[in-house]
């Protein structure tokens, strides 16, 4: 970072029109998905250079930058709102690859889950119950023990 004083003017700090080329990249029609996701990757690394460029432009001032994330953080709300009600894009994101496989690992954790309670479970529950019961009855006989006492 050089210490050299820049003008406000001299940042290119203008982040929107990367976002909004981002939102439609995902929102244009295309059959090949593999190749909006590479358009959108790209997107998203032109967006995090930008974002790189302005932070060795800007001199930190904490008070400054507070109420410039504040301000983005509002856009970038809406954006994601705006992104996350759009049902096309909802179900080019429901056919991408990583939700895809998100789901299938899912469902797996689900039935090896399921499947271990069903083979394991009525042997757990007896122990449990012998166990329950043993406790309960230790239980009271230190109860009546101590009315004993007094």
């Amino acid at each position: 970072m050089s210490s050299q004083v820049v003008v406000a003017d001299e940042i290119d700090v203008d982040f929107l029109p990367v976002i909004y080329q981002y939102l439609r990249c995902l929102e244009k029609e295309q059959a090949d998905l593999s190749r909006v996701s590479q358009e959108s990757t790209q997107k998203v690394l032109d967006l995090q250079r930008k974002i790189q460029t302005a932070r060795e432009q800007v001199r930190v001032n904490p008070l400054r930058v507070a109420s410039i994330l504040q301000r983005e953080v509002m856009v970038l709300r809406y954006l994601l709102q705006r992104l996350l009600n759009s049902p096309e894009i909802i179900d080019k994101l429901a056919e991408s690859y990583p939700i895809r496989r998100a789901a299938q690992l899912t469902a797996y954790a689900f039935q090896r889950g399921k499947e271990a309670i069903e083979s394991e479970g009525p042997k757990r529950v007896g122990q449990f119950k012998k166990d329950f019961t043993q406790e309960v009855k230790e239980g009271f006989k230190k109860i009546q023990e101590e009315n004993k006492k007094r």
